[in-house]
């Protein structure tokens, strides 16, 4: 499995998707106070350089995991679906995850198209 989100999946719309994820999950300051370093990312730096971390965590995790029980604690992967968890709860204190499903489009050579940050019941 690719330890980089851009390199498992195609990702439409990534900076929408961390504005849906910052409004499920529990407030957090994601921007610094004085950034040392200009980033594409203005408004949430601190969020997406989360998630890209907490997905490279997860799948090396997965790839270096002895048995498949042990790499779904990790990376949940089953036949059309994955998701991973990412470490953020709502206010409610629901778990919230990154949610794939395999790539139809033509255009991409990528396995799995993210579909966006989800609460599981």
């Amino acid at each position: 499995m690719e330890t980089d989100l851009f390199e498992f999946a195609y990702v439409p719309d990534w900076y929408g998707q961390l504005e849906e994820l910052e409004g499920l999950v529990l407030p957090e300051p994601w921007k610094f106070k004085r950034p040392s370093v200009e980033t594409k990312n203005q408004d949430m730096p601190i969020l997406e350089r989360y998630i890209h971390t907490v997905f490279r965590k997860q799948s090396i995790d997965f790839n270096s995991a002895n048995d498949a029980v042990e790499a779904a604690r990790y990376f949940h992967v089953e036949n059309e679906c994955a998701c991973f968890h990412t470490g953020l709860y709502t206010g409610r204190y629901k778990a919230v995850y990154g949610f794939f499903d395999r790539n139809k489009r033509r255009d991409s050579m990528l396995d799995w198209y993210f579909r966006g940050f989800y609460i599981f019941h």
